[in-house]
């Protein structure tokens, strides 16, 4: 009996030997494999760039055009003379010293009139004031005669195309520079300050531009 136990207890103890040892031998299992690192955010394209639009250069401001001095056709040219004492109208050139009554004429009847007794002549010296003209009379033999003719702004020109609001350049380019300084820009027949009786244009100035123009021939 004995002997049948201890055969039992032997047996039991080599199965559990063998037990041990197949759990010893036993490949360690595989450790886990780490999670993959999280890929790294990707960094943000950068903003492609705004397609620059052309830049233009500025462009420089052109200084205004001067207009220029365009003479009347067969307008005198060279000295001043006898022949720059005139007005053109419509075509036909006026003189002084002749009627006004064709040039009044021509002008129309939208004026504002006045008149005072002449201190030379026997009659009335008349003022007909049209808007950028004004023609002045006086009486000689009956009729009256034009004394004077005064442009006041751009719509009316002397006959070498001079106008108000012009500069001096385009007096000279017109008339040369052979004139005298009375407190205007005066081109007489003689050229002569101290003969008030010569037949005359002066230019008169508001600041830098012609203000106002008077062809004149004094009644002295």
């Amino acid at each position: 009996m004995k002997k049948v136990f201890s055969t039992i207890l032997v047996l039991a103890l080599c199965v559990l030997c063998l037990a041990c040892g197949a759990q010893a031998n036993a490949p360690a299992s595989a450790p886990a494999s780490p999670p993959e690192a999280a890929a790294a955010p990707a960094e943000p394209a950068a903003p492609a760039p705004a397609s620059a639009e052309p830049v233009e250069a500025p462009v420089e401001a052109s200084a205004p055009a001067t207009e220029d001095t365009e003479a009347a056709p067969g307008a005198p040219t060279g000295p001043f003379t006898q022949s720059d004492l005139g007005f053109a109208f419509n075509g036909k050139t006026y003189y002084l010293r002749e009627d006004s009554a064709e040039l009044l004429a021509a002008l129309g009847d939208d004026y504002e009139f006045s008149e005072i007794v002449s201190c030379v002549y026997s009659g009335m010296d008349k003022t007909y004031a049209y808007d950028g003209v004004t023609v002045n009379t006086v009486p000689v033999d009956g009729e009256d005669i034009i004394e004077m003719i005064t442009l006041t702004d751009g719509t009316y020109e002397t006959l070498r195309g001079v106008k108000p609001g012009q500069d001096m350049d385009a007096i000279t380019a017109a008339y040369g520079e052979d004139y005298f300084d009375d407190g205007y820009i005066t081109y007489s027949l003689t050229n002569d300050p101290e003969d008030i009786q010569a037949e005359r244009i002066q230019f008169e100035f508001d600041g830098d531009a012609i203000g106002t123009i008077y062809i004149y021939s004094p009644s002295y």
